[in-house]
């Protein structure tokens, strides 16, 4: 790939001070300044991370953070449920999608993150939610004794996984 001596946005030449980045999709050469980066979560952006072009940036990120934007607000609307739903209406069976969060610190933080993802991912419902604790221990200092550990304390954080699906009732909405 040619090296360019100026910015693809701005023209201005680059130098010592104006140092060359590129766009992660598009591949075009920019100046800091004229560098955009996504304003969603690393944990939900299907997005490469780094900066992107102001093309780019329009037409794959921000449909996406407007997605996420209504996501956070739509997430009280998901429903959760421990075991495979058996209600009246049916899941649409091709709709499903399996959905697994970071580790929180506590369950309904992690619960939280999967209606997030699945409003995100447009399902109304997460079923087979489990939750999976992970114990971490560190070594606890006598006070005023510097680093020598006396005892240990264990963290426990949890991650929840489950199945976003989009109900048919819920789906033939139009």
């Amino acid at each position: 790939m040619s090296k360019t001596e100026r910015c693809a946005s701005c023209e201005k030449a680059f130098g010592l001070l104006r140092w060359r980045y590129e766009c992660v999709i598009c591949g075009a050469e920019l100046c800091r300044s004229c560098l955009t980066e996504a304003d969603l979560p690393q944990w939900l952006s299907p997005l490469p991370t780094g900066g992107l072009c102001k093309s780019c940036h329009a037409r794959e990120a921000v449909p996406l953070e407007k997605r996420y934007k209504e996501a956070l607000v739509g997430r009280q609307e998901v429903k959760a449920f421990s075991m495979p739903y058996s209600g009246r209406s049916s899941p649409d069976p091709h709709a499903g999608v399996t959905l697994k969060t970071r580790y929180h610190r506590a369950q309904e933080d992690a619960l939280r993150e999967l209606q997030v993802m699945a409003a995100f991912h447009e399902r109304d419902s997460v079923v087979q939610v489990r939750f999976e604790e992970r114990t971490d221990t560190e070594a606890v200092p006598r006070p005023g004794e510097g680093p020598i550990p006396y005892g240990e304390r264990k963290n426990s954080s949890w991650r929840a996984t489950g199945i976003g699906v989009l109900f048919w009732t819920l789906s033939s909405r139009g």
